[in-house]
């Protein structure tokens, strides 16, 4: 079994409202305070830190541990089209309502759906499985965390996200070697 340590980056820097799935954005000035919150909730030593690429993930990571792994595969959702807009500007398309109505199953226009990114965190799982580690920490985003839960946890695609994840947010899990993986639709 392996301990998974589960970290959501601390806050960001953007307007309200604005979708910033795999946009590099910048982290709030209270970055360092927030660290520390975080850096005192987690015992031991891991076997390995792993890290989404994206800044706000990678910069928490280095406090961690010197040696991250990076892996693309726990980037959060690719909103395509609709990075850097705001919600509020599509949230009235036809692309946008097909998307609330069931994103677990349909992609973001030139981005992902739900799913994609659930089977992103399936093929890190699997991985993770061969590697044998006994303490793993990974320093991700609020999507692929509930990706996680569904994983690992068993919990509904479509009841996930009425778990809230918050920013700086440690959550442990246990991995057996036969996770709870439903079926991708």
């Amino acid at each position: 079994m392996t301990e998974i340590t589960l970290i959501r980056h601390t806050s960001v820097h953007v307007p309200a409202g604005m979708i910033y799935g795999q946009t590099d954005v910048k982290l709030n000035a209270g970055f360092d305070e927030e660290a520390i919150q975080i850096l005192t909730q987690l015992k031991g030593k891991y076997d390995a830190v792993y890290s989404s690429p994206l800044s706000r993930c990678k910069i928490l990571a280095e406090k961690i541990s010197s040696e991250l792994i990076l892996d693309d595969r726990l980037k959060e959702l690719n909103f395509g089209d609709w990075e850097e807009k705001y919600w509020n500007e599509i949230d009235h398309t036809s692309e946008a309502k097909q998307w609330f109505d069931d994103y677990i199953n349909v992609k973001c226009p030139n981005g992902e759906s739900y799913n994609d990114m659930l089977i992103r965190i399936k093929s890190f799982l699997d991985d993770l499985k061969m590697k044998n580690h006994s303490k793993v920490c990974i320093v991700t985003h609020g999507g692929p965390i509930r990706a996680f839960l569904v994983a690992i946890e068993g919990i509904k695609p479509e009841k996930v996200f009425d778990r809230k994840i918050e920013y700086g947010e440690v959550i442990h899990l246990n991995l057996s070697k036969n996770p709870i993986i439903p079926t991708l639709h």
